[in-house]
């Protein structure tokens, strides 16, 4: 499957002499690298001291059926095989009971000689043809290609871009052909070399199953995968167990993926379950590292998501060509870039439907369509070059032997299917902090600080302020300079007063990031009724005893500031002397700090002293005299 990437950005920066020589270096090992790989395929496979003995699958073979008594053991021994290398020729074939259950009448593949005769006979050249001449004839077959690309590249315009573009496609080919060559005699092997005009190996993608331990039902293996996505070089390793019944297959493995370029970790498990056309895996991806600076967005952190994915592919027996996958995966974070670092959602999730065709071993084609939450989609044609160790070739390319591709024992070493690319969660950095006082207290008409403090990279824009309550309450938020106060609210003294408010604050810098929200709790407090400054008037008055005259007194109270105490009525206390036929009304409240008592006259003389009490403070008196003579004005003086 051939992954797209995107180049890294440039920096302008001014590079140090020893980032130059680092720089120059590394240019250098990326130049030497594909012929390294090109030359050292080549000279691990050249036989230099023994004749290697030809493999297996390159052996013609021939239809063997057993007789009565003979089993997969006794076929092996007559043919000079270990029972190993009888499973190998029969890879491709599905056995009702596996190889160790064969029974008379079952067919198997044989060699058309013996291992023995064969070895003999690959140590003897061909009658009238050297081992020399087929390589001479190989390497002339190499030298024609050369030329054919070099005729039609000078039959053209010859500029030195083109040739250094024919270089590298030659170069690739012969390394990527080698190299999986090689790869192949060990195991499961899918190797894709693109080289640009740096010879870096960008949009490469390179994937290995080594078999660790194989015999009978039981398989433990190793799994490797090198692979560049999203400008991310990611290398996974793991290792599986599989086993295999007649009728299905189990398997477990454990993964580490590891992103090279930007030192993120990530774990993987998973579990498989096989039968005949139809594979379904369970993957699971959990972190292992935590925030990093992000190279993709300014002001970002970045960190592998946790998630989980269910697989399910299957085939059509009649047309084993033809299969279908769905995959269901879900991811948890706040700023999952599951379709891209700009695409990020909380908590997404995809469904995956796809189709593919499968016209020889070694090729596959698919179209896959994915669909997440938010109308996020995307649709990806692949193209997958599937090499199978130890195959030969013919059936590699026959379409025949497709069918036996979804059997379980043509499916015994297929790579685990999960996701390696490791999909990262996003958050914005602290780049503005505010910071307020916890608590304010106070008395009505104080103004009191906001203990502001702000820390911001780009610079403070201005701070929104919530505070609507306190607003509609009287109170109000003011600017002292650099810092911010708040001017109390009268104290709400009834039963249902509220006197605490929450101030909320949000700095906004000069790029428009917001920070997070502070809050302050702002309480006025009841303030202390000052007997000095507190008033009850008027101090002494006179009333005739007629039995209808009234006489109001005001009680105003003060606090040392001269400002109003707000109470509840209930909470002042009004004592008198002993009435004789005088009446007072009930306290009643004007105004904030502002109440009312009306003395009545009655018809006898007396005297009424009214004494007002606030919170075990007792404030001055007033009198009323009530008397039976009536002072002439006229007559009467001071």
């Amino acid at each position: 499957m051939k992954s797209v990437s995107l180049p890294h950005p440039s920096g302008d920066a001014v590079a140090s002499p020893a980032l130059r020589r680092l720089t120059w270096f590394n240019i250098a090992v990326q130049a030497a690298f594909p012929l390294a790989v090109a030359f050292t395929p080549a000279m691990a496979g050249e036989q230099h001291f023994l004749p290697q003995p030809a493999p297996l699958s390159t052996q013609r073979t021939q239809v063997y059926t057993l007789g009565p008594g003979e089993t997969a053991i006794s076929v092996a021994k007559k043919f000079d095989l270990t029972l190993n290398q009888l499973r190998e020729l029969n890879q491709l074939r599905t056995f009702a009971h596996g190889l160790n259950g064969l029974q008379p009448g079952d067919d198997v593949d044989v060699p058309l000689m013996t291992a023995k005769d064969h070895q003999n006979a690959s140590d003897v050249p061909a009658p009238g043809r050297s081992a020399s001449a087929e390589e001479g004839n190989e390497q002339a077959q190499k030298v024609a290609g050369y030329a054919s690309q070099a005729g039609s590249f000078l039959a053209g315009s010859a500029k030195s871009d083109a040739a250094a573009s024919m270089a590298r496609n030659m170069a690739t080919a012969e390394a990527g052909g080698a190299l999986q060559q090689w790869l192949s005699h060990f195991g499961t092997a899918r190797v894709q070399l693109d080289a640009d005009k740096n010879f870096s190996l960008k949009n490469s993608q390179f994937d290995l199953l080594l078999p660790l331990y194989d015999q009978g039902d039981n398989l433990v293996f190793t799994q490797g995968s090198l692979h560049r996505t999203d400008s991310r070089t990611q290398a996974s390793l793991g290792a599986g167990w599989r086993h295999s019944t007649p009728t299905y297959m189990l398997g477990g493995n454990l993964f580490g993926d590891f992103d090279l370029s930007r030192d993120h970790v990530r774990a993987g498990a998973g579990l498989e379950y096989w039968r005949n056309f139809l594979k379904l895996g369970v993957n699971s991806y959990l972190r292992l590292s935590e925030w990093k600076d992000s190279p993709d967005l300014a002001d970002y952190q970045e960190r592998p998501a946790n998630g989980w994915d269910v697989r399910v592919q299957a085939w059509i027996p009649s047309l084993p060509q033809l299969g279908g996958r769905l995959t269901y995966e879900q991811y948890y974070g706040k700023e999952v870039a599951l379709f891209g670092v700009d695409s990020r959602q909380r908590n997404p999730h995809a469904i995956t439907a796809g189709i593919n065709y499968t016209p020889v071993p070694l090729i596959t084609l698919g179209a896959e369509q994915r669909q997440g939450q938010s109308g996020k989609s995307d649709t990806r044609l692949t193209v997958n070059i599937n090499y199978h160790p130890g195959v030969p070739w013919r059936a590699q390319v026959d379409p025949t032997a497709v069918a036996a591709m979804r059997s379980l024992a043509g499916s015994r070493y297929d790579l685990v299917e999960r996701n390696n690319n490791i999909v990262l969660e996003y958050r914005k950095k602290e780049v503005v902090r505010l910071k307020t006082a916890d608590l304010v207290t106070g008395y009505t008409g104080e103004q009191k600080s906001l203990g502001v403090s702000v820390n911001s990279r780009h610079g403070l824009e201005r701070i929104d302020w919530d505070a609507s309550a306190l607003n509609a309450a009287g109170g109000k938020i003011v600017k002292n300079g650099r810092d911010y106060a708040v001017v109390l609210p009268a104290y709400q003294s009834s039963a249902q007063g509220v006197n605490t408010y929450t101030v909320s604050g949000v700095a906004v810098d000069t790029k428009g990031n917001r920070s997070e929200r502070s809050d302050t709790q702002v309480t006025v407090q009841a303030t202390e009724v000052n007997k000095q400054t507190s008033t009850f008037t008027p101090v002494s008055s006179v009333l005739p005893a007629d039995g209808k005259s009234t006489q109001e007194l005001t009680l105003t109270l003060l606090d040392e500031n001269n400002q109003p105490v707000d109470m509840d009525v209930k909470d002042i206390s009004l004592n008198s002397s002993v009435l004789k036929s005088a009446t007072i009304s009930a306290l009643t409240r004007k105004s904030a700090g502002v109440y009312a008592v009306t003395v009545t006259a009655g018809m006898d003389a007396e005297n009424v002293t009214l004494t007002p009490a606030v919170s075990g403070t007792t404030l001055s008196s007033a009198v009323v005299t009530i008397s039976s003579v009536t002072p002439d004005g006229a007559r009467s003086a001071i």
